[in-house]
């Protein structure tokens, strides 16, 4: 018989037990961090305008094929031509502005040509076009570059050490002392040459609010903090983070004398280094660049890198130079000619979010030559992402849907068991409606829900966002979960994981399903087990058969697919988030056709007809 004191024991014992489930699995799960939608300051009205100009682009006084050898007057030709259809830097310059930088980057010792750094010529082009407009500015060339060290330098690492001095190596040291001695052509010139890494640094907070939680202050050089006028000259990459260009270009300015080398250990191992992990990388670049700033920005596309952004990668001639004075435009812009699409790249979305930039297409203007006869698919590097997510027959990840209406914890449930009220086949969701959350964005691919909700015992999470297409046509539906998950897509079940836990992947699967233009639906139902519950998911291109054929190019977002997470108001024929007389007049076009589109059956009687017209009419009369 057990006596009372062994009981007690029991009891405490059993008690602890169930403290540990619901506690410390919680606790031992990273959750994803999030915030509420609406706390961004993403600038809808936000318009831009980016030039780009190919070398065969008949304005110029010499086009030649975007395939030939280019010269410097050439070069030069584009430069200013594109920074003319940009806006022109007379118009971005204030009349106090004197201290002018230029920032290329120059990550490796190498020569100019092979794609790797900024070609000294386009930004010798750039100093004569400041000087012209006003000889007294003084300008500097700065760079800080992670993959070398000036020769003698104590305590770097000797792989940057024996990299060479990249100074000389690119060109960049001749062309300026060539500039400074000529004094008969250019009297007065005040131009020179900065190494960030051994600038004097002052510890400056970043950017409010910040992206990173891992970053709150940076050491910056004196010379970006003190510049009048910033104009950023990187080169146009492939790289892990998706591309490289003009907000990537912004590692090269944390000084090595401080961050060391190549910026992720700190300076003889002082704990400084930039964190470099796949969760918070691109925030912190995308801050240290609210932080600095930048005024106009100019690419060299002249050759560019595919597979890595090392001079290890493929080389691209692609003779085009790239403008614009709204950075997160810019590198839009820059993914979209590399044949990437922006949606996927987490730092270019982010910081169009918080305000920095616009990446929606539609509100830049391109001038010069299109994207569309410009644009070639470069290979791309592999995604960078923590190994446990990695699968390696689907290399190159682009980036989840991070914006969702959430509903639950359903406790005690099957994942096959519906649970909601109008039928998941039937969820047309609204936030703050029926029990969905407002919208909530999720910080990096791993969609959390049990993070959100915080609860830690066995139940059931929905989540939901619509996704507007420009058209009728194919796609694949990337998922990954850590369990059971399963998905909808206008009604119908596409995919259905029932496994339980698995090691979660970017992705676990690729299927098949089909996207309707305009308006489309998307559920999401996941199973929590034991303290973790994270699904990923992305509407990616078609490919040829149920696998990915080409592992290069493959993981982009369907071209001009838009998730949202505001469900369309009924009798909303436009989009444009109102009922008005023009969702009367599409309406009435309709009626018309031999077989009229479905979504115009505003009664919802199974047809499109005369009824559903003076339905409409009422419901503005209401209005």
């Amino acid at each position: 018989m057990i006596s009372a004191k062994h009981k007690i024991l029991f009891a405490a014992l059993l008690l602890l037990v169930v403290i540990d489930y619901a506690v410390f699995s919680q606790m031992a799960v990273q959750h994803t961090r999030w915030c509420w939608d609406s706390e961004w300051s993403y600038d809808a009205d936000k318009t831009s305008t980016v030039a780009i100009v190919r070398s065969d682009n008949q304005n110029l006084a010499a086009p030649v094929s975007i395939t030939d050898t280019l010269g410097y007057e050439q070069v030069a030709a584009m430069v200013e031509y594109a920074v003319s259809l940009a806006g022109g830097l007379e118009s971005y310059l204030q009349p106090e502005d004197r201290k002018i930088v230029l920032k290329p980057n120059l990550v490796e010792a190498t020569v100019r040509g092979n794609g790797c750094v900024t070609d000294w010529r386009v930004v010798r082009a750039l100093v004569l076009m400041l000087y012209r407009i006003n000889p007294e500015f003084q300008i500097r060339v700065a760079e800080g570059a992670g993959g070398w060290a000036r020769p003698g330098t104590p305590n770097a690492p000797n792989w940057a050490l024996t990299n060479g001095d990249g100074y000389e190596t690119s060109g960049f040291k001749d062309m300026i002392e060539n500039l400074r001695a000529d004094t008969t052509t250019y009297p007065g010139l005040d131009v020179d040459w900065v190494d960030l890494n051994y600038d004097e640094v002052e510890a400056t907070t970043a950017a409010s609010p910040a992206l990173s939680d891992a970053q709150w202050f940076f050491y910056l050089p004196k010379t970006l903090l003190d510049a009048d006028f910033l104009i950023n000259v990187p080169v146009m990459k492939v790289h892990t983070t998706g591309i490289t260009v003009g907000l990537k270009n912004y590692v090269g300015a944390l000084p090595g004398m401080t961050y060391g080398w190549s910026k992720d250990q700190g300076y003889n191992n002082n704990g400084i280094g930039l964190d470099h992990t796949a969760k918070v990388l691109q925030k912190n670049f995308v801050d240290i660049a609210r932080t600095v700033g930048c005024d106009f920005m100019v690419v060299d596309a002249i050759v560019g890198k595919e597979k890595t952004k090392f001079a290890s990668g493929t080389a691209m001639r692609r003779n085009m130079i790239v403008a614009g004075e709204d950075i997160v435009s810019v590198d839009a812009v820059c993914a979209h000619l590399m044949d990437i699409n922006p949606d996927d790249v987490e730092h270019i979305t982010m910081a169009a979010l918080v305000g920095f930039g616009q990446n929606d297409m539609e509100k830049i203007t391109i001038l010069g030559n299109t994207i569309e006869e410009s644009a070639t698919p470069f290979v791309k590097a592999e995604k960078q992402m923590d190994a446990s997510h990695r699968n390696s027959s689907y290399r190159h990840y682009g980036q989840s849907n991070r914006s969702w209406l959430l509903n639950g914890p359903f406790f005690g449930s099957s994942i096959d068991q519906d649970l909601l009220a109008v039928g998941e086949q039937n969820a047309q969701p609204h936030a703050g409606v029926a029990g969905w959350s407002e919208a909530v964005y999720f910080y990096d691919d791993l969609i959390d829900p049990a993070g959100f909700y915080q609860d830690s015992a066995d139940c059931i999470y929905y989540a939901s966002s619509y996704l507007e297409a420009p058209r009728n046509g194919q796609a694949k539906l990337w998922a990954g979960s850590d369990g059971d998950m399963q998905v909808w897509l206008n009604g119908e079940q596409v995919y259905d994981y029932s496994g339980g836990v698995r090691n979660h992947k970017l992705p676990n699967d690729v299927v098949d399903v089909a996207v309707l233009e305009g308006f489309n639906t998307l559920l999401v139902k996941v199973k929590q087990t034991s303290g973790v519950c994270r699904f990923s998911l992305n509407i990616c291109e078609p490919e040829t058969g149920n696998q990915i054929t080409d592992y290069n190019y493959a993981g982009d977002r369907l071209a001009g697919v838009r998730f949202t997470t505001r469900a369309r108001v009924h009798g909303d024929y436009d989009g444009d988030g109102i009922v008005s007389i023009f969702d009367l007049l599409d309406l009435l076009k309709m009626l018309r056709v031999s077989n009229p589109d479905p979504v115009y059956d505003f009664n919802a009687d199974g047809r499109v007809d005369i009824f559903d017209l003076l339905g409409l009419l009422k419901a503005l009369k209401g209005v």
